[in-house]
């Protein structure tokens, strides 16, 4: 069951809102929905048959937990049951049956969960900031972008964001690239030779423990240019979030794409790594610019 357009409905702006893992499920449930991208919902799953193609079935423990779920989703008023009137009468039994219950969600709990089920695309934005790892998740469905995020372990956030617009900007600033002050230049200016990944965080890792003198040693050994591996161990002993950025997407043809890129930010510029398409495990390090990252984002999404 798709959300309905927020362009289709007159109805107040939409809220966020946050939900424990098992009142997650029994949402998805409702919108026909098995998953979303950030959420494992194999806790709930017997252990499936590999020689059968039918679905696990939910296990007794989990169904006890998604009562309970389903009994905190009704207190806080995200889900509503009714039972129609009109009763039905078989003729030749006599029996009676009742119409199905109806059950309904609130309107933001299906825009920005539903946003998250039935989007076209993934953006995955995992960024290291204070040596605390954070993961978001941002889709689109009609007019509404949507995040999500778990704060906590158990706690789901899905907040709104303005459409396309709204989720490129978004993106730039959990990277940290939409709050650096950018290249000295006004265009991105890529960097002498290639970089791998496993030179990134060679330099990354040494740094914390010796700054630049230490990721420059790190680095010695690459065959990258010295401008090159003095720009990359400055940023790196001067880090303040770096993390992996990835879009993923499927083409006309249904096949699953994914672009992925890098981010490394100080609180003077931003370094952005794209994956050559040769060798995903190098690729072009750019000083770079919110102009650059915005239209890779742009390019990037279906």
């Amino acid at each position: 069951m798709p959300p309905q357009r927020p362009d289709e409905t007159d109805e107040a702006p939409i809220q966020g809102i946050a939900v424990s893992g098992e009142e997650l499920f029994v949402v998805l449930q409702i919108l026909k929905a098995r998953a979303i991208p950030g959420y494992d919902t194999s806790w709930a799953y017997a252990e499936a048959d590999a020689d059968s193609d039918t679905e696990a079935d939910i296990t007794p423990a989990a169904a006890d937990r998604l009562r309970d779920a389903t009994n905190a989703l009704m207190a806080r008023g995200y889900v509503t049951l009714r039972q129609p009137t009109g009763a039905t009468t078989n003729a030749t039994t006599n029996a009676t049956t009742a119409p199905p219950l109806e059950i309904t969600l609130p309107a933001p709990v299906v825009a920005l969960v539903g946003a998250c089920a039935f989007s076209e695309y993934t953006v995955r934005v995992a960024g290291v900031a204070d040596g605390v790892l954070q993961v978001f998740y941002l889709h689109e469905f009609g007019a509404l972008g949507a995040l999500h995020s778990t704060p906590t372990p158990d706690i789901h956030l899905f907040l709104p964001i303005a459409g396309r617009s709204g989720v490129v900007e978004t993106i730039l600033l959990l990277t940290g690239i939409g709050a650096a002050n950018g290249a000295p230049a006004d265009v991105a200016a890529a960097l002498p030779g290639r970089v791998s990944f496993a030179a990134m965080d060679a330099a990354l890792v040494a740094a914390q423990r010796g700054g630049v003198s230490a990721a420059l040693a790190a680095l010695f050994a690459t065959p990258l240019p010295e401008t090159t591996r003095q720009a990359l161990a400055h940023a790196a002993s001067q880090v303040t979030r770096f993390g992996q950025l990835s879009i993923g997407r499927r083409d006309p043809a249904g096949a699953e794409r994914q672009a992925d890129s890098f981010f490394l930010t100080t609180a003077t510029q931003a370094l952005f790594l794209l994956p050559s398409v040769e060798d995903a495990s190098v690729g072009a390090l750019y000083v770079t610019t919110t102009a650059q990252v915005r239209d890779w984002v742009i390019a990037s999404l279906p």
